[in-house]
C-alpha cells in the first residue's frame, strides 16, 4: 500500500478529515477519478436519500464552477442580448 503521507493530496485530505470530524457526519461518500478517467466511489452509511442529496450538491457545485469559469463569456452574451433587445425596442417605436 502506498504511503498516504507522500501523496500530493495528503495535506488536503488531512484538513478535510479534520473538518469532517467537526461536522459529526452520519454518512460519508468519497468519489475519485483515476488517471484513466474511471470513477470510483465508496460509501459509509449512505442510504438512497443521502446519495441523492450528495449528488445534487455535487451537481450544483459543478454548475457554479462552470459559471464562474465562463463568467466573461456570459457577460458578453448578456451584453449582446441587451443590445439586441434595445434595437428591437427602438425599431418598434419607429
Amino acid at each position: 500500500m502506498t504511503d498516504i503521507t507522500k501523496t500530493e493530496y495528503a495535506e488536503w485530505l488531512e484538513k478535510t478529515l479534520g473538518e469532517m470530524v467537526d461536522m459529526n457526519p452520519k454518512s460519508i461518500a468519497i468519489a475519485i477519478v483515476d488517471g484513466e478517467g474511471d470513477v470510483g466511489t465508496t460509501y459509509y452509511h449512505c442510504g438512497p436519500g443521502d446519495l441523492a442529496s450528495m449528488a445534487g450538491a455535487i451537481q450544483q457545485d459543478g454548475v457554479y464552477r462552470r459559471v464562474i469559469m465562463d463568467r466573461e463569456v456570459i457577460k458578453t452574451i448578456m451584453k449582446i442580448g441587451r443590445e439586441i433587445d434595445e434595437e428591437e425596442e427602438d425599431g418598434a417605436q419607429e
